[in-house]
């Protein structure tokens, strides 16, 4: 087998193509030993695009895992109503079925050839298909008018379900394709980096180090472990505790997203070391109706913090959900 010459290679490239979380652990913690000696004109000059670039792998990213977490939704709400129907609903209108054409007459027979079995199939799709079958059959029976049209109604009402959970898919792959193009960009300017920084530091190539952390080239990194989602309510005038998952490695440059879903007011997102903290002079503050994009230390994260503090000053019940893309994962 061919192999190409390791010098020749991209280690950013290898390290990061199984895992989206992995290249923001990497780009995360260059951009922040840039930031530190941006002084230096040269320095600034690698700092200033990469900063850009990564911003845009961030956004991506919290873009794709947002899509992800809406599509469970919409993947849950057709099963769901489809488990009702042949779970439950199918012997409602069975008893209608039977008070026409009685058990295991022949025309029930018609209607039920296989009994239940298809509708209550193990896959989602078979279940679908065989409902709609049910659909199309009892339309051969002006005895049955009434039902036919009940049944059809549910039928539509779980196809625009399926529409719209398919729909969700092919947003996951647009978005995901996005999340792609950009870790290759980071890739290749990582390792364009690291040829000017060894260029620069020739004399005393140990300085290179100062911009690198190479052992997370070799580190493991789940893309489930470093991403966390989360949601709950909280009461008016107090405080609601998220404790972080170990695996989660949380660090300044963490990107982080708020969302409030009260109509009425606003709530305050900020992290914090102790589980009943009631304030944090650094927080984020997200209004009615809407989510903000932000970096953990904006939110006030400093090492130890492994709580998130939702509070809600207002005067009702509020709902909020969020998610952070660590940059970082303990081994």
């Amino acid at each position: 087998m061919k192999r190409e010459y390791i010098h020749l290679t991209n280690p950013f490239e290898i390290a990061t193509k199984d895992s989206k979380a992995k290249m923001n652990v990497i780009a995360s913690d260059h951009d922040s030993r840039l930031e530190i000696g941006i002084a230096d004109p040269e320095i600034l000059a690698l700092y200033t695009p990469f900063n850009v670039e990564k911003n845009i792998y961030q956004n991506l990213m919290s873009q794709w895992l947002s899509v992800k977490g809406v599509s469970k939704g919409k993947t849950k709400s057709w099963e769901d109503e489809l488990d009702v129907v042949t779970k439950t609903t199918i012997y409602i209108w069975e008893g209608k079925i039977f008070s026409v054409f009685p058990k295991n007459t022949a025309t029930a027979l018609e209607i039920f050839p296989n009994n239940k079995s298809p509708l209550t199939a193990s896959k989602y799709e078979e279940r679908l298909i065989a409902l709609t079958a049910f659909h199309l059959t009892l339309g051969n029976y002006p005895e049955l008018a009434d039902l036919t049209i009940e049944v059809g109604e549910k039928v539509e009402e779980i196809k625009l379900l399926r529409k719209v959970q398919t729909e969700y898919f092919n947003r996951i792959n647009l978005a995901v394709s996005k999340v792609e193009a950009q870790r290759k960009v980071l890739s290749k300017m990582c390792n364009n980096n690291l040829s000017t920084l060894k260029i620069k530091f020739c004399d005393n190539i140990d300085l290179v180090k100062l911009y690198f952390d190479f052992n997370l080239l070799r580190r493991n990194v789940n893309d489930n472990d470093a991403i966390f989602q989360f949601n709950g309510a909280v009461e008016a005038g107090t405080t609601f505790t998220v404790v972080l998952p170990e695996k989660l490695a949380i660090s300044a440059n963490a990107s982080c997203i708020f969302t409030n879903q009260s109509a009425l007011l606003d709530l305050q997102f900020f992290f914090s070391a102790n589980g009943s903290a009631a304030d944090n002079p650094v927080m984020t503050t997200v209004a009615a109706n809407e989510s903000v994009t932000g970096t953990a230390a904006e939110s006030g994260w400093a090492p130890g913090a492994n709580f998130l503090i939702v509070k809600n000053t207002g005067a009702v019940t509020a709902e909020f959900e969020g998610m952070m893309v660590a940059a970082g994962v303990t081994e």
